[in-house]
């Protein structure tokens, strides 16, 4: 019986081990391929209006999808800046696209300005 009391508990934490254990992560074969956009227009917040058809002739198109909320978002910036001031003359876009909604609007422009980012900023 002393025997059997011992057993369990260690049956059940061996149990709880195997199930809580990190799952192995997908390998590059895994990985969703690649899609393309859907065909969009947008207006910036400076009021161009832009055309992923025109801009993809140009080049490649990288959307950025931030909030003005979002730390991890923010953190990316400085490295999208450098990536649109290292390749737009050789026809790389970048298109940050805020998730901040109507209701933020105004804070978006101010926001970008003050970042000092020259990519496209639209809503």
């Amino acid at each position: 019986m002393i025997r059997a009391r011992s057993v369990i508990p260690i049956a059940l934490a061996a149990a709880w081990f195997a199930l809580a254990s990190p799952q192995p992560s997908r390998g590059a074969d895994q990985l969703l391929a690649p899609r393309t956009a859907s065909a969009f227009r947008v207006r910036t917040v400076d009021g161009r209006t832009l055309e992923l058809a025109a801009l993809l002739e140009r080049g490649p198109v990288l959307l950025d999808f931030w909030a003005t909320w979002c730390k991890p978002c923010i953190a990316s910036m400085p490295e999208l800046q450098a990536l649109h001031t290292r390749w737009a003359q050789r026809g790389l876009t970048v298109i940050g696209i805020s998730e901040d909604g109507p209701r933020n609007a105004s804070k978006v422009r101010p926001f970008a300005s003050r970042l000092g980012l020259g990519y496209a900023i639209v809503l």
